[in-house]
């Protein structure tokens, strides 16, 4: 007794082969399963001779791959007919059997078959074909640890414990720009420390640019307008980096919509200030160096359209990279992946 698929990966000829069989051998029956929301699955070869049975049970689908080529694996069992697992599997068998779904094989349900697996087939040798032109050549993440090696040589890891002390200062600038809101209204001596304390995250021009972030700046003055709003912003982050990526992200993202100039860099840079062992910094050099290493990002990256689950499954990524190179936190990990987006850009610029 045979059973197939109705998502035409099983060869017809594989079918046809049972075809002189079936008619020889009352007892040998070839089902078709019909088209349902259920995929037929199951992959399980018996032989019964006398009382020895011969069970093959695996991955391998019926098919040349799956019987020769393929990487498979597979339990092959020998028991005897009275054991329970043969009467299971015939009590199976023959629930398939009496199922409306599952068509005994004749010509014309193997004729509708062939056609349906023809049609099938082009179209996937279609889809074959458009990943090839899109000429996706995967990274070797072993060449991480080269690029590592590489990164540590590198002026760039020489600033490690720079970027560590920076980490440090711009916390406390943090915290002191959260203090401002002890006290409303806003002061204008409050105002101006408040533009001196994120002129000193953002910029090098008037401030100590202790954010690594290098675009920061190009939008973050507009913040400026904004103070009392983004103070209590600073505020609003520090509460939320006690949650993870995702419920932080969702717990922002209200109050950062209603402030011109703040954007996913800015939002992560300070989650990544109060927790960088938990919050990564995601910008447009992280995006590059993660492609470059094959993991994908979203292609639409402002704060209204990236959503929570995104920003964890990019935390999640740049971790397994932290961990993967050694790095202490996301911070650490933040400056190798800067190293590997300008390097493997510097690469392909065209030479001459």
């Amino acid at each position: 007794m045979l059973f197939s698929e109705q998502i035409f990966l099983t060869e017809p000829e594989a079918l046809r082969i049972f075809e002189p069989l079936r008619k020889k051998y009352a007892e040998c029956k070839v089902f078709v399963a019909g088209s349902d929301r259920k995929t037929f699955h199951p992959k399980v070869y018996v032989g019964l001779r006398g009382k020895s049975v011969k069970c093959l049970i695996g991955s391998a689908n019926l098919t040349n791959g799956g019987m020769s080529t393929n990487e498979e694996i597979s339990a092959f069992i020998q028991f005897n007919s009275r054991d329970r697992l043969f009467l299971e599997l015939m009590k199976t068998f023959d629930e398939f059997e009496l199922d409306e779904r599952y068509q005994e094989l004749d010509e014309l349900v193997l004729k509708r078959y062939e056609a349906n697996y023809t049609r099938a087939k082009k179209i996937r040798k279609k889809a074959e074909e458009e990943l090839r032109r899109l000429d996706v050549k995967p990274f070797d993440l072993a060449k991480l640890g080269a690029l590592f090696a590489k990164y540590k040589k590198s002026k760039d890891y020489s600033l490690v414990r720079q970027r560590g002390a920076n980490r440090l200062q711009a916390l406390k600038v943090q915290k002191q720009i959260i203090r401002l809101s002890e006290k409303r209204p806003l002061s204008n001596k409050s105002v101006r420390n408040f533009e001196g304390h994120l002129k000193d995250l953002i910029s090098s021009r008037g401030g100590r640019h202790l954010w690594y972030s290098g675009d920061v700046h190009r939008r973050g003055l507009a913040t400026l307008k904004e103070p009392q709003k983004m103070i209590d912003l600073f505020k609003l982050a520090l509460e939320a980096s006690k949650s993870t990526p995702a419920k932080a992200w969702e717990k922002l993202t209200p109050a950062a919509y209603q402030i011109d100039g703040v954007g996913i860099n800015m939002l992560t840079e300070m989650l990544a200030t109060y927790n960088p062992k938990r919050f990564a910094i995601f910008n447009g050099n992280t995006a590059g160096a993660l492609k470059a290493i094959g993991i994908d990002t979203p292609a639409s990256r402002t704060k209204k359209t990236f959503r929570p689950i995104q920003y964890e499954s990019i935390c999640n990524a740049i971790g397994a990279v932290r961990d993967r190179i050694g790095a202490a936190d996301y911070s650490e990990a933040d400056g190798f992946l800067n190293f590997v987006y300008f390097d493997l850009k510097k690469r392909s610029r065209p030479r001459g």
